[in-house]
C-alpha cells in the first residue's frame, strides 16, 4: 500500500507507516542543520541560539524575528500542505518532463484540522505513477526550502538587526511599524530571496553529484533546472493564489509575485554563471528558464485558473523597472547593513 503515500523523506506522508507528516521534521532538521553549518564559519559574537518551529496556522506565511538573544523562524503548516497539494496535483495532470510516463490513476487523501473553532481541510491528490510522485516531491521541496532560506537570509544578512536598530521598538521584521523606507523594505525582501536562490543553486549542484534517486529519472542535467524553475515560478503563483502576489508595490514591502519571480530567475542565472561552469551555461539556463516559466503558467492556469499574464503586461507598461530600482538602492542599503550582517553581502 505504499503507493498511497510519499516516496521521499521530505514528503508530508511517511512511506512506511500511517499518514504521519514526516516532511515537517525533515524541513525542521534542514533549517537547524543549515544554521549550524553556517555558524561553524562565524566568530562567536555572530552566533545566536536558533529556534525553528511550525505553527498550526493555515495561511501561506512565515516569519523571522530575534528575541532574548535568540534567532527565531516560524513557518505556518499551511505553507507545507498547500505546496505539496499544488505539486502533487500538477504531476497528476501535467507532464513537466516530456518523457514521464502517463498517469493513469489519481488517489485522494483528505486532511481535516480543527483549530481555533475553525475547520481546515485539504484534499491531496496523488499521482499513481511513482516517478511522477518523486518529481512532485522534489519540486515541493525546492519551493519549501526557498521559503525557509528566505527567512534564514533575513537573520544572516543582517536585516532584522538593522530594522531593530532603525525602529528601536520591534524585534521582528515588522513592516507596518517600520521607520525604514518602503524601497528599503522591498530591497531587504529581494536580498532574502537572493540568499535563498544562491543556496538552492548550490544544493542542486550537490544533488546532481550525490542523489541517485532523482538522477535515475532525469534524462539530462538540464532537466533538474527545468524542475527548479517551474518549482520557483509556481511558488510565486501560489503566492498569487493565496492572495499575496497581487500586492501594489507602491504600498507593500513585497514586489508583485511575477516581478519577484523574474528577479529570482535572473539571480539564479547569475549564480549559474559563477557556480556551475562545465555543467550548464548561463545562456542555456536562460533558455530553459524562459520555457519553464511559460510551462508553469500554463500548468497553473489549467489547474486553478490563475496566471501572471496581466502582471506581465503591467510590467511592460511601467516607466521604470522595479528591478533597476532595487539594484540601484542595494548599493546604498548594503552599507547600512554591513555592521549587522553575519555573512558577506552581495556586491
Amino acid at each position: 500500500m505504499d503507493f498511497m503515500f510519499g516516496i521521499t523523506e521530505f514528503s508530508i506522508f511517511n512511506v512506511s507507516t500511517s499518514p504521519e507528516h514526516t516532511g515537517f521534521q525533515y524541513f525542521k532538521n534542514y533549517a537547524i542543520n543549515l544554521v549550524e553549518e553556517i555558524n561553524n564559519d562565524l566568530s562567536l559574537e555572530k552566533k545566536y541560539p536558533f529556534s525553528f518551529n511550525f505553527q498550526t496556522l493555515f495561511f501561506f506565511d512565515g516569519e523571522a524575528f530575534h528575541k532574548d538573544e535568540t534567532d527565531y523562524i516560524s513557518i505556518n503548516d499551511g505553507v507545507v500542505f498547500s505546496t505539496f497539494e499544488v505539486f502533487y496535483e500538477m504531476l497528476c495532470h501535467c507532464s513537466v518532463l516530456p518523457y514521464l510516463p502517463p498517469n493513469e490513476l489519481i488517489f485522494n487523501t483528505n486532511l481535516y484540522y480543527h483549530f481555533d473553532n475553525e475547520q481546515y481541510d485539504y484534499t491531496i491528490k496523488y499521482p499513481f505513477n511513482k516517478e511522477r510522485r518523486i518529481i512532485a516531491e522534489y519540486m515541493a521541496m525546492f519551493a519549501i526550502k526557498f521559503i525557509i532560506l528566505h527567512e534564514i537570509g533575513h537573520h544572516y544578512n543582517g536585516h532584522i538587526m538593522y530594522l531593530n536598530s532603525s525602529n528601536h521598538k520591534t524585534n521582528a521584521l515588522n513592516h507596518e511599524n517600520s521607520c525604514v523606507s518602503l524601497l528599503d523594505l522591498q530591497t531587504l525582501e529581494m536580498d532574502a530571496d537572493a540568499f535563498a536562490i544562491s543556496r538552492l543553486i548550490y544544493e542542486i549542484l550537490v544533488l546532481l553529484s550525490e542523489d541517485n534517486r532523482i538522477c535515475q529519472i532525469l534524462k539530462s542535467i538540464d532537466d533538474i533546472f527545468t524542475l527548479f524553475v517551474i518549482s520557483i515560478h509556481t511558488l510565486f503563483l501560489i503566492f498569487k493564489k493565496e492572495g499575496q502576489g497581487t500586492t501594489n508595490s507602491h504600498f507593500s514591502p513585497y514586489l508583485p509575485s511575477f516581478i519577484r519571480s523574474a528577479i529570482n530567475i535572473d539571480c539564479a542565472k547569475t549564480n549559474i554563471f559563477f557556480k556551475a561552469q562545465g555543467i550548464i551555461t548561463s545562456e542555456k539556463f536562460l533558455e530553459i528558464a524562459k520555457k519553464s516559466v511559460c510551462d508553469a503558467e500554463e500548468y497553473f492556469y489549467s489547474l486553478y485558473g490563475i496566471s501572471h499574464i496581466d502582471d506581465a503586461k503591467d510590467l511592460l507598461e511601467r516607466d521604470t523597472s522595479p528591478q533597476i530600482n532595487i539594484f540601484n538602492n542595494w548599493s546604498v542599503l548594503r552599507k547600512k547593513l554591513e555592521p549587522f550582517a553575519r555573512l558577506r553581502l552581495a556586491d
